[in-house]
C-alpha cells in the first residue's frame, strides 16, 4: 500500500501503443554510475521510452567515450539532462564545454534541491510524482525492461507526517538498507521530467551560439 507506483500501472504501460509525432520532444537522461553501479543512459521522446542503454565503466575517460559516441548518434535535436552529483559534476562541465550536434541544452539536475512543488519535500520527490502521474494517467510506454519494472515498482513514499505533510520518497540509503540496489534506470527516467513539454520546447527552437567544435574524440585526448 506503500509503494509509489503500483506494479498494475508499471504492467500496464509495457509496449503501450503510443504514436510518435515529429513535435514530440527528445529528452536523455544519464544517471552516471558510481561505487560500482552501472550508468545509464535514457532516452525518452514525448511519452515514449524509446531506449534504455546502460555502461558499467569505472574509468572516466572511458565513460566520457561511450557517452559522447551514444550522443552524437541522436540524429534529432535534444535536451540532455543529469545528476551532477559525485563524477556527474566532472561530467556536466565536460559536456558544457562541448557543441555536440543536436544537443540544444545540458542541465545538471540535483535532486537534492527543494522542492517548486509545495506539496513535495525535494527535487527528487517530485520528479518522481511527475513520473507516477504519467504512469497513473496511462500515458507513458516503457519496454519490457525487468531492471526498470522492478525499480519503479519497489520505491515507497514514506509517512508523510515525518516530512510536515509533505511527500517524501525513499532515498537510495532506504533502498540499500532493504537490500535493493540503486535505482539508476528509474532515477534517469524521473530526469527528463525536469521542465514541461513548453519550456522544453522554446530551448529547442532558441539558438543556442555555439561554443567549441571537436573534430575529433578520442578517449585519450578528451
Amino acid at each position: 500500500g506503500d509503494t509509489l507506483i503500483p506494479y498494475e500501472w508499471v504492467e500496464s504501460a509495457i509496449n503501450r501503443d503510443v504514436v510518435l509525432m515529429p513535435t514530440d520532444l527528445v529528452r536523455k537522461g544519464f544517471d552516471p554510475g558510481a561505487g560500482g553501479d552501472e550508468s545509464v543512459l535514457l532516452t525518452r521522446i514525448g511519452h515514449k521510452i524509446t531506449e534504455i542503454q546502460t555502461k558499467n565503466e569505472p574509468d572516466t575517460e572511458r565513460l566520457k567515450h561511450w557517452l559522447l559516441t551514444e550522443l552524437l548518434d541522436e540524429p534529432n535535436p535534444f535536451i540532455f539532462y543529469l545528476d551532477p552529483i559525485g563524477i556527474g559534476n566532472h561530467l556536466y562541465y565536460w559536456l558544457e564545454s562541448l557543441d555536440i550536434p543536436n544537443m540544444k541544452r545540458v542541465w545538471g539536475v540535483d535532486v537534492r534541491y527543494e522542492s517548486n512543488d509545495i506539496t513535495c519535500f525535494r527535487l527528487r520527490d517530485e520528479l518522481f510524482m511527475k513520473v507516477r502521474r504519467d504512469f497513473e494517467t496511462r500515458t507513458l510506454s516503457i519496454p519490457y525492461d525487468d531492471e526498470l519494472i522492478g525499480e519503479l515498482t519497489t520505491i515507497r513514499s514514506t509517512d508523510p507526517d515525518s516530512t510536515k505533510g509533505k511527500i517524501k520518497i525513499e532515498s537510495k540509503r532506504e533502498l540499500r538498507n532493504r537490500g535493493l540496489n540503486s535505482p539508476n534506470k528509474a532515477d534517469a527516467l524521473a530526469l527528463t521530467y525536469y521542465f514541461d513539454d513548453k519550456y522544453c520546447q522554446q530551448i529547442i527552437n532558441s539558438d543556442k551560439k555555439k561554443k567549441k567544435v571537436i573534430k575529433e574524440y578520442n578517449w585519450r585526448t578528451l
